[in-house]
């Protein structure tokens, strides 16, 4: 079951938090200590879920957080049982910490459904919500949605869906590239608009609104929504209401 959840926040108090997506990940799985989360860590854990920063309501990444202001962030993974759990426990909590600050959850919205419910496409919009980047190598990151590179992802999500890969055409770009700072590095990333053209219809690419592009997608990076992908209405006015999807 593929399960994609909406969670919004509301700080306690003012603070200032450097690394906020990294923070994140770590609250993330500090809940879910002692759950298949464990064993989830020591593997490749990008490949099973995407982990958005916090957004502000203007849609951008903070690094200051105001005292009752509202914040939200996106959680999307292949693992249901993971997404549920963790639910679970911010339900039961009511809050998260990060860093030694508390953030109050304020709501909690989920959807699923399963992979071979996926529409096939020829052609798809992917919306790149948090910084896309690929990894050349250990020392170089390629900050652009270059469709070689995307074709490694597919080349993946193809396996998880039981079609063929096939290189996708490039046919729409619109957006540019920010930082997204980790306690000792800062990366590079594409956010924007890109569509792509495959040589016939597909499922797999939609996988990436839950799975993420690029690497890092588990402490931030690479967070994308797919906009052809059948969620609910109630989810779709969470995307625009937090100025992640553009009304169209």
């Amino acid at each position: 079951m593929l399960t994609e959840v909406i969670a919004e926040l509301r700080a306690q108090s003012d603070c200032r938090i450097e690394n906020q997506s990294q923070a994140l990940h770590g609250a993330l799985f500090n809940k879910l200590w002692g759950t298949e989360m464990d064993d989830i860590h020591k593997n490749d854990s990008r490949r099973l879920f995407s982990l958005s920063p916090l957004y502000s309501r203007q849609g951008r990444i903070p690094r200051r957080f105001n005292s009752g202001g509202h914040y939200s962030f996106r959680f999307a993974s292949s693992c249901n049982g993971v997404a549920n759990e963790w639910v679970k426990r911010l339900m039961v909590s009511g809050s998260i910490v990060l860093q030694g600050r508390k953030f109050f959850i304020s709501s909690i919205e989920t959807w699923g459904l399963d992979i071979m419910d996926l529409d096939t496409l020829g052609d798809v919009e992917l919306v790149l919500i948090s910084p896309l980047s690929f990894r050349e190598n250990h020392n170089v990151d390629i900050p652009i949605p270059c469709p070689d590179y995307l074709q490694n992802h597919f080349s993946l999500f193809s396996s998880l869906t039981g079609e063929e890969s096939c290189t996708p055409k490039l046919t729409m770009l619109e957006g540019k590239t920010i930082p997204l700072r980790f306690k000792n590095h800062l990366l590079i990333g594409f956010v924007g608009r890109i569509k792509l053209s495959f040589p016939k219809p597909v499922r797999y690419p939609l996988l990436a609104h839950f799975l993420g592009l690029g690497h890092n997608c588990a402490m931030g990076m690479g967070s994308t929504i797919v906009k052809e992908i059948s969620a609910p209405e109630r989810i779709v006015r969470l995307w625009r209401e937090f100025n992640w999807l553009r009304e169209s």
